[in-house]
């Protein structure tokens, strides 16, 4: 009985019907007291859990797993992944650097270590998870990604753009990476290359900011500021406002001689950041637009 609930409470997933799955793994786990039962019962149903943000739950329930039968790599990830989505980084590396040590063979175990490294600005770390990810498969898109984002941030952008390109060919339909790709681009002033990833990332999703804010960028630095206002404020619309975008918002408008609305992106930018050089940079430009405008 305790596995035909198993089965459907399988079933239930697959079909997005969390609750069910939850009400059947429940059921199963009341019924089967065979350790090795219960503890697959209790890790599908903290996925479950996890899948409906009942991430303490989803934790509590990979706790059990553990205790049931505490020699399977793949619940201390999935344990690890609860912990990520608390943002408890300390446990979840010790889940990820427990589950490798009970089997070394799985890629995602390393991706797993290396998105919290790249999370905590430890970019020489992630890139060496990453790398063993690749190395043992090298067919996963995310892989790729995710080492370029590093490399993104070391600001070596030849090798980001090399990750980012085998990315897109294992997944040609991933806005963010034809997005990354176009900064790293931008950055080494391939404008030509990087206005056709940024274009690709708005057509595959229009409804996405970054690229717009990076198309922004590049229109500005070849001193399009019309067109690099009008991206900026689309990224705004659609959900990226973060403090860059306002400051280089208000970068194009100081450049356009708009020293009101220049102020006021600064300002803004002023309010989202507690970095101090950037907060600097700020109020430099402020004071340099107010005595442009006097």
């Amino acid at each position: 009985m305790a596995e035909k609930l198993l089965e459907k409470g399988h079933e239930f997933i697959e079909q997005g019907d969390w609750g069910k799955a939850i009400e059947a793994f429940t059921q199963a786990i009341n019924l089967e007291p065979d350790n090795c039962i219960l503890s697959t019962c209790y890790n599908c149903r903290s996925f479950a859990y996890e899948s409906t943000g009942a991430d303490d739950k989803a934790q509590a329930d990979t706790n059990k797993a553990i205790e049931f039968d505490p020699v399977v790599a793949g619940f201390y990830y999935d344990r690890g992944y609860a912990y990520c989505a608390q943002k408890e980084y300390n446990k979840a590396i010790a889940d990820y650097t427990e589950a490798i040590r009970l089997d070394p063979t799985v890629a995602k175990f390393f991706h797993g270590c290396g998105w919290i490294y790249y999370q905590q600005k430890m970019y020489d770390k992630a890139i060496a998870e990453f790398t063993e990810a690749i190395r043992l498969d090298s067919n996963e898109a995310l892989h790729f990604k995710w080492r370029g984002n590093a490399y993104n941030k070391k600001k070596v952008f030849d090798k980001a753009i090399s990750d980012y390109t085998e990315s897109i060919r294992l997944d040609p339909d991933d806005a963010q990476t034809f997005s990354n790709r176009g900064w790293a681009y931008c950055e080494q002033k391939a404008y030509f290359q990087a206005m056709a990833d940024l274009n690709e990332a708005i057509r595959l999703d229009p409804n996405y900011g970054s690229p717009f804010r990076g198309r922004g960028r590049v229109y500005y630095r070849l001193e399009k500021h019309e067109q690099a206002v009008t991206d900026l404020t689309e990224a705004i619309r659609l959900g990226t406002d973060d403090a860059w975008t306002f400051r280089w918002r208000g970068q194009v408008y100081l450049a356009h001689e708009n020293y009101e609305k220049a102020i006021e992106d600064y300002e803004t930018a002023l309010t989202l950041s507690p970095d101090d050089e950037f907060r600097k940079i700020c109020t430099e430009r402020i004071e340099e637009a107010r005595r442009q405008r006097s």
